[in-house]
């Protein structure tokens, strides 16, 4: 299985640029943007406790800036590549979830980031073109939790694996050991970051760039190039209107049509009409109307939770998880 820090949110089309939940097997509740980390360094004033992960109120506060100017940063890469503005209520609301999530994930006992790693990381961005990945830019810093040691993200372990119970709605797992490329997989014994599990031997797995080949489940692409299923070649998204689509996809500025080409898309709310080319800014389209998600602390079930993005069906409730909950 390969890994990142940050993946993308499964909402289409994203916010600009942004990130991460969580499934039911292996944790991805990290959320703060679609950034990754440098090299840690102690936070100012971080009390470190017996895992590393900073402690107190003033660190608390440290993390949230610096989660909030990574979240700032990825916005402006989107920006900088023609991603539509959303509302100011809406952009500034998932400012504020996006930290809510960095925060829990970064205060998470057993992780290895910090105030420095991710300014550094934010950083980055500045020198990023439309076609990179702010999580493959930063590097990913492994936890210093051991295997069976309670966990609510890949983070906090030092096998970057962070197993959930199967129905994916409890917050908190436990780290789990993996095994090397080459080794027997499956039924759970779980493979070494960028390897995948297949027919049942941890493979390891290759990121093309432009002109490299692809189509494989060990074999993809870099950044946000897309593969050619006619040619098995990595390429980049379409980002001009009228473009074919790649694989049903065009470059986040657009959207895929009916009729396989890239149309320009714009944000609409809750109530408002919504089809292809106008897209909802919170929530889903349903019956032709923006549908609000379910709140947080509304009811929920694991299988059909709406919930808003960065949360999730916890504990039959729709909330942010928090990591640092996982003891």
């Amino acid at each position: 299985m390969l890994r990142t820090l940050l993946p993308f949110i499964a909402l289409a089309p994203l916010a600009p640029f942004a990130t991460g939940c969580a499934s039911s097997s292996t944790s991805n509740l990290t959320d703060a943007g679609d950034a990754g980390t440098e090299p840690p360094t102690s936070p100012p004033d971080a009390t470190a406790g017996d895992t590393g992960s900073p402690t107190g109120a003033k660190a608390r506060a440290e993390v949230q800036a610096a989660c909030e100017q990574l979240w700032d940063a990825e916005v402006s890469l989107g920006k900088r590549c023609g991603v539509p503005d959303r509302s100011p209520a809406r952009a500034a609301e998932l400012r504020s979830r996006s930290a809510t999530a960095c925060v829990g994930r970064v205060m998470a006992p057993g992780n290895a980031q910090s105030v420095a790693s991710l300014q550094a990381c934010a950083m980055l961005s500045t020198s990023l073109g439309c076609d990179d990945k702010l999580s493959e830019a930063c590097e990913a810093i492994a936890g210093s939790r051991t295997p069976t040691e309670s966990c609510g993200s890949n983070t906090q372990c030092a096998s970057s694996t962070c197993v959930l119970p199967g129905s994916g709605g409890e917050p908190c797992g436990a780290c789990a050991a993996t095994v090397a490329t080459g080794q027997a997989c499956g039924n759970g014994v779980y493979c070494a970051t960028s390897n995948a599990c297949v027919k049942g031997v941890c493979t390891a797995v290759s990121r093309s760039a432009v002109g490299g080949t692809c189509g494989s489940q060990v074999a993809s692409c870099t950044g946000r190039l897309e593969c050619d299923s006619t040619t098995d070649t990595c390429v980049p998204l379409p980002r001009n209107e009228g473009d074919a689509c790649v694989a049903y996809r065009c470059f986040p500025n657009l959207v895929c049509g009916l009729d396989k080409k890239c149309l320009a898309y714009t944000w609409v709310g809750i109530g408002e009409s919504c089809d292809t080319t106008h897209q909802c800014e919170k929530g889903s389209c349903s019956s032709g109307k923006c549908k609000a998600p379910t709140a947080d602390g509304a009811t929920c079930t694991a299988s059909s939770a709406l919930c808003d993005t960065f949360g999730g069906c916890l504990g039959g409730k729709c909330a942010i998880a928090d990591p640092s909950s996982c003891l």
